[in-house]
């Protein structure tokens, strides 16, 4: 049986907007407020890297592939090194800190898979006080304000560098995928 060999998954980072983090905006805020691009420019700070080259904190990371290309697996290696206080990742840097993973589907596989991850790595055991990681059984709609609302207000107490959705559709339902 011949069989394609999988594409590899595909990170994509994008600011994270003021709406998604709780802040409230007025609606006439929300739909008038125009800024010249030179504005922005000039305030610009960038965010610290949370893994250098791919992304920094503050930006949504939506790692993108068809099924089986192993996307699951990659998101979970990410979250170990930061979790685990590795230095790098793939030869890039890392801040390490506090990792959120909310799973939607599979969970009796993650602690097997978060076991295998620690196997033969010269890390701090993940899940320690030391580099924690927190599981979410039951994930919010994040397009639900009062889940998600929740949610941030749980994570900006953890101080969480990242928060890690597995699988998103999970956590959106009833939105149109098709559109």
């Amino acid at each position: 049986m011949d069989s394609a060999p999988l594409a590899r998954p595909k990170i994509i980072a994008m600011p994270l907007g003021a709406e998604a983090l709780g802040e409230e905006r007025s609606q006439h805020e929300r739909r008038h407020e125009l800024t010249p691009i030179g504005k922005l420019i000039e305030n610009y700070r960038p965010s610290p890297w949370v893994v250098k080259n791919y992304f920094r904190r503050g930006e949504v990371v939506l790692l993108w592939g068809q099924w089986g290309a192993m996307k699951s697996f990659l998101a979970l290696d990410i979250a170990g090194h930061v979790a685990g206080g590795a230095e790098r990742w793939a030869g890039n840097a890392i801040r390490s800190g506090p990792v959120v993973f909310l799973v939607g589907e599979g969970h009796g596989g993650l602690a097997p898979r978060f076991l295998a991850f620690e196997h033969g790595r010269d890390l701090e055991p993940l899940g320690t006080h030391a580099r924690p990681v927190f599981h979410v059984g039951t994930v919010p709609q994040i397009t639900d304000k009062a889940q998600l609302d929740a949610l941030v207000a749980s994570v900006n107490e953890l101080k969480a560098v990242l928060i890690v959705i597995d699988t998103l559709s999970r956590s959106m339902s009833g939105i149109e995928e098709n559109a």
